[in-house]
């Protein structure tokens, strides 16, 4: 084999690896945009199969990592929960990136998930944040006392930023207050529409909860 046999092998293999590099490069990125054009249109299952690859191939690609874990959120995939806390708190992304703590919060919320670490991750948040994600976890845990010590001891913050949840959870403990014994009555009457009359009121906190943050 000639010494201009080898360069030309040589050079061959060089060019085919580029080219196959250019194409994973391409493959990446059709399929990022194909996973985010199928979460614009809601289609939040098929969207997760496509970061699921992604994630495979790319396993530290961390926009990825918070993209698939948002999928599976928006999809209300709640059994993904354990895979995406792990996803999200590898290398320390949990502590170390708002986007990456932000999402676990909102996973918790939406799947109303009682985890031990969220408080300590809220607390790392800013100050509006920190109290906005503490009124979030009572609603969805419906632990009513405690969200209306915490809407009236964080009121300064909670009404000057976030100022129709302020309202609402105000309205809400008014309404309980004054009516102790309608959820009582309203379940005696039609078993579990009790719980359904408070379960009205939380769902509209979630909503603005999700709003407000930009979930």
């Amino acid at each position: 084999m000639t010494r201009f046999t080898l360069i030309g092998i040589f050079l061959g293999t060089l060019a085919t690896g580029s080219a196959l590099a250019q194409e994973d490069l391409m493959d990446y990125d059709h399929t990022l945009k194909f996973a985010r054009y199928l979460v614009n249109t809601r289609q939040y299952d098929f969207a997760a199969q496509e970061y699921e690859r992604l994630n495979f191939l790319w396993p530290d690609d961390t926009t990825v990592v918070l993209e698939l874990v948002r999928a599976y959120r928006l999809g209300s995939d709640c059994d993904q929960f354990p895979r995406s806390f792990r996803l999200l708190s590898e290398k320390d992304r949990l502590y170390g990136s708002g986007p990456m703590a932000r999402e676990y919060l909102r996973f918790c919320l939406t799947c109303r998930i009682d985890h031990p670490l969220y408080f300590d991750v809220a607390s790392r948040m800013t100050e509006q944040e920190n109290a906005l994600y503490s009124l979030g976890y009572y609603w969805t845990q419906r632990q009513y006392d405690s969200l209306f010590a915490c809407n009236q001891r964080q009121s300064g913050i909670i009404s000057a930023s976030y100022p129709e949840l302020f309202s609402l959870t105000n309205d809400f403990e008014n309404q309980r207050y004054k009516k102790p014994a309608l959820a009582l009555a309203m379940s005696a009457i039609v078993p579990g529409s009790g719980k359904a009359y408070c379960k009205r009121w939380g769902d509209a906190a979630i909503s603005f909860l999700f709003v407000t943050s930009g979930a």
